[in-house]
C-alpha cells in the first residue's frame, strides 16, 4: 500500500512495506527527485537498513552461543510495516517483533520511523525501543537514492558533492562482500567530490566522523540541490550501482559492515549499538529539496 504525505512545497509517497519512501516530488516543478527503481541497475529507493547495516561474515553471526542467518542489511527493507499515525503532513510506521524476526532476530523490540514535511524538507525520525529482558544489539541506516542527473540532456558528470566543510578523511574500503580492514586517504582539507561512474566500480565510498552536519548534492548546469543531514550518524556511505546506474545515494549509518576475520559475535560488531532494557534509542535526518 502507499501512502501520501504533502504540503505546499512537497509530495512525498512511501509504502507500508519497508516504510520505504517512494517519491519526494517539488510541487512548484513537478520535479521527482527520488531513484524510482529499476532493475536493469537497482530496484531499490530508498530501504531502512535494520537491525544491520552491511554484511555480516558468510551472513551469520551468534548470539548467547546460538548462530543466526541475516542477509545485508536486515530485514527492515522486507518488512510489513503498521500505519500508528498520520495527518496532512506527516505519517508514521511501526514494525514490532515477530514469529518471523525472531528466527534470525533473537530480541523483542518496537521499530518506529516518522516522516514529516518542513516545508521544503523532509525529516526522517527513528526510534527503536527494546522490548525484551536483556540487552540488544542492533545497527540502523537510511539509503536514500537520488536521480543523477535529474533532468534530461544531464549526465552524472554534470554533478558533485559539496561537504559542509573541508574535510580530513580516509576512506574504508570494500572488498567483494566485507570490509577489507584497509583505509586510503579521501580527502585532504577538500569539500568537493566530483561524480562519475567510475569512483563506484569498487563499490560504496565509506567515510567515519566527518566534521560536516550535511552534504549537498549540486550540478554545474542549474540550481537545484538535494542536502542531506548527516550530523547524528557516525558512518556514511556514498553509492551508486557499478553498471553506470543514473542515481546517486547518500546514506546515514549507525553501523557497518563486518571487517574480513570479524568475529561472529554480534556483540562485538564494529559500529554496533548495545540498548538496554526498556531503552530507546532515537536519530533523524532530513532531505531538503532546493
Amino acid at each position: 500500500m502507499i501512502e501520501k504525505i504533502e504540503n505546499e512545497y512537497l509530495s512525498i509517497e512511501i509504502k507500508t512495506f519497508g516504510a520505504e519512501l517512494t517519491s519526494v516530488k517539488s510541487i512548484k516543478d513537478k520535479c521527482e527527485v527520488l531513484w524510482q527503481g529499476d532493475e536493469k541497475y537497482w530496484k531499490g529507493q530508498s530501504p531502512i537498513l535494520f537491525p544491520i547495516v552491511g554484511k555480516l561474515p558468510e551472513d551469520k553471526y551468534t548470539h548467547m552461543g546460538k548462530i543466526y542467518e541475516m542477509m545485508g542489511h536486515g530485514f527492515g527493507s522486507k518488512s510489513e510495516f503498521k500505519v500508528v499515525y498520520k495527518s496532512p503532513d506527516s505519517i508514521a510506521f511501526r514494525l514490532c517483533s515477530n514469529e518471523e524476526t525472531r528466527k534470525s532476530y533473537p530480541f523483542e523490540f518496537e521499530l518506529n520511523i516518522k516522516y514529516t514535511l518542513l516545508e521544503n524538507s523532509l525529516k526522517t525520525e527513528f526510534e527503536v525501543i527494546n522490548k525484551d529482558n536483556k540487552d540488544m544489539f542492533f545497527s540502523i541506516g537510511a539509503h536514500p537514492a537520488f536521480k543523477c542527473p535529474l533532468l534530461d540532456n544531464e549526465s552524472m558528470e554534470d554533478y558533485y558533492l559539496e561537504f559542509e566543510v573541508n574535510e580530513n578523511v580516509k576512506r574504508i574500503l570494500l572488498g567483494e562482500r566485507l570490509l577489507t580492514g584497509e583505509k586510503v586517504d579521501f580527502f585532504d582539507n577538500e569539500k568537493i567530490l566530483n561524480l562519475n561512474h567510475a569512483l563506484f566500480y569498487k563499490g560504496a565510498i565509506i567515510l567515519e566522523n566527518l566534521k560536516s552536519e550535511y552534504i549537498i548534492l549540486k550540478n554545474r548546469k542549474n540550481s537545484k540541490e538535494i542536502k542531506c543531514s548527516i550530523k547524528e550518524f557516525p558512518y556514511v556511505g556514498i553509492w551508486s550501482a557499478i553498471n553506470d546506474a543514473p542515481f546517486i545515494c547518500i546514506e546515514p549509518w549507525h553501523g557497518i559492515n563486518s571487517t574480513y576475520g570479524d568475529e561472529y559475535d554480534i556483540t562485538k560488531k564494529e559500529g554496533i549499538i548495545k540498548l538496554e532494557e526498556d531503552k530507546k534509542f532515537k536519530t533523524q535526518y532530513t532531505i531538503e529539496v532546493i
